[in-house]
This record gives structure tokens, C-alpha cells and sequence, in this order.
């Protein structure tokens, strides 16, 4: 009984395996010039991938070796602080250099290690020319320490240090500690309120239409901001709502034809503001 249950599944899985044979061949001989097709096509892509990449290959090889790419010329734009020539130095791009050849990531990372440098972008201009286009960072305030001046950005970026700023119309900042301030870098600072403030600061100043002019920015103490227009003190409080009380102090310093007086005008608080004069 057991041999004969054998020999009946031996022969059914010989019939299973003879029909999925036949269905295999009759598949093959029915789509014969299909298959073929499929084959032809397959070999014609990997011939055309092949020369493709020889092209791209002898391409490439051009690009690298002939001298219409050598860069003949070097153009800088939005620079007009930080000199042309120092720049170019920065980069590390030089004329004769093969345009491909050049680190633009590279170029772009040394640039902007210029404290005078907000952003750089170097942009290719085939065959053989480079622009350069750079923002420079806006020196807005002033700090004086251990006899010489910190020329400070909107950022709160120390981006140059000077014996000497004459020639410049800069805000004094008070309210930092400059012991261990660095060329370059964010005035360091415990509270970070008080560099973030710079930016909308600078931003009032730039949009001030008035006739009385912002000479000290005080942030000694966040809790109670200073401005001083002249010898007339701005008293602020906290940094809340600040155009308004700004806007207010402006208007009562030109009503009372204050601007050249020595005293204060408080809108710390929410009531009538209090004026003082000598």
C-alpha cells in the first residue's frame, strides 16, 4: 500500500514537472522574436551606456587639459570695504588655474573668514572667467576698551578694531564686557537678548526720519535700556514694544524742542511719560 502511494506521487510530480516544461518551452517558442527583441535591446544599451561614458570620460579629459579653460579673468562684486586684491588672495584662485580645478567650497569657507564678510558665492562663467560676488557685513556701533575702538556689525560681530574712528558715524555700545572679545567673532555675552537686540536696533536707526539722532545704545541692563540722543537720555525699560516708546520719546523731544538740552525723557512704563530737563 505504502509502495504504491509512492509510485502515485513520483508519477504525479513527473506530470507536474513535464506540464511546467512544456508551458516553459511553448512560453519561449510564442515569444521567440519577442525574447530576441528584449535581448537585441538590452545588448544596444549597455553598448551605448559604454560609449556614453567614453565620451563623458575624453569630455572630462578635455575640460582638465585644454588651455581655453585656464582662467583669464577674475571679477568681484559687492566689495567696497574689503580691498579687490584681498579677496583674490582669500580665495585662493589665480589666473592660469583651470577653472575646473578650483575648490569653490573651499574658496566660499576662506572668503567669509574675512570679519569684514557676511557671505560669498563663487560662480563659473565658462570658458575662463570667475565671479565672485560678496555681501559685506555694515558696521553699525562702536565700543571703546584698553584704548582702542570695536567696530561692531548689526550681528554683534567685532569686524574690525581701530585706533582711530574719525571718519566714521558709529553709535557707542555700552553694556558688553570686551575682556575677552575677539576679532571675528559674536560679542560674548551671558544674556543673548542683548546681541539679538542689535539687529532690530540697527534696524530703527536705519529707518529714523527724524532730526534726533541715536549717539548711545546703554543695554548694561535689560530690565532697564538707555538711549541717548545727545546729552537727552531715552529711558526704554524693558525691550517691549520698543519703535512704540521710541516713536513717542521722539516726538515729545521735538514738541518740546528738547533735542539740545541735557535730561530725560521716561516711556519705561505705561502712563504719562515723565520729562526732565536741566
Amino acid at each position: 500500500m505504502v509502495l504504491y502511494i509512492y509510485e502515485k506521487n513520483v508519477v504525479m510530480y513527473m506530470k507536474r514537472k513535464s506540464d511546467s516544461m512544456y508551458n516553459k518551452a511553448k512560453y519561449i517558442i510564442d515569444n521567440k522574436d519577442k525574447l530576441i527583441n528584449r535581448r537585441i535591446a538590452f545588448k544596444r544599451m549597455r553598448m551605448y551606456l559604454f560609449i556614453t561614458m567614453i565620451f563623458i570620460g575624453i569630455a572630462i579629459t578635455l575640460c582638465l587639459k585644454l588651455s581655453m579653460f585656464n582662467i583669464t579673468q577674475i571679477n568681484v562684486v559687492g566689495n567696497n570695504v574689503v580691498n579687490y586684491n584681498d579677496i583674490i588672495l582669500s580665495s585662493h584662485i589665480k589666473k592660469g588655474m583651470n577653472i575646473f580645478r578650483i575648490n569653490v567650497n573651499e574658496a566660499i569657507k576662506s572668503i567669509e573668514g574675512n570679519p569684514h564678510i557676511l557671505s560669498a558665492i563663487v560662480k563659473r562663467k565658462l570658458p575662463n572667467v570667475v565671479r565672485i560676488d560678496v555681501r559685506e557685513r555694515k558696521a553699525k556701533f562702536y565700543a571703546y576698551f584698553n584704548n582702542k575702538y570695536f567696530i561692531i556689525d548689526n550681528y554683534g560681530v567685532i569686524i574690525d578694531v581701530k585706533s582711530d574712528i574719525s571718519d566714521m558715524r558709529l553709535i557707542k555700545l555700552d553694556g558688553f564686557d570686551f575682556s575677552k572679545a575677539q576679532l571675528g567673532e559674536v560679542l560674548p555675552c551671558e544674556d543673548e537678548r542683548k546681541v539679538a537686540m542689535l539687529d532690530e536696533i540697527s534696524n530703527i536707526i536705519k529707518n529714523n526720519r527724524s532730526n534726533v539722532k541715536i549717539s548711545i545704545v546703554d543695554l548694561s541692563n535689560m530690565a532697564d535700556i538707555n538711549f541717548y540722543c545727545g546729552s537727552m537720555q531715552v529711558k526704554l525699560g524693558t525691550n517691549r514694544d520698543l519703535i512704540k516708546k521710541l516713536d513717542k520719546a521722539f516726538d515729545i523731544i521735538i514738541k518740546e524742542n528738547i533735542v539740545n538740552k541735557k535730561g530725560y525723557v521716561d516711556v519705561s512704563f505705561s502712563g504719562n511719560p515723565v520729562i526732565y530737563t536741566d
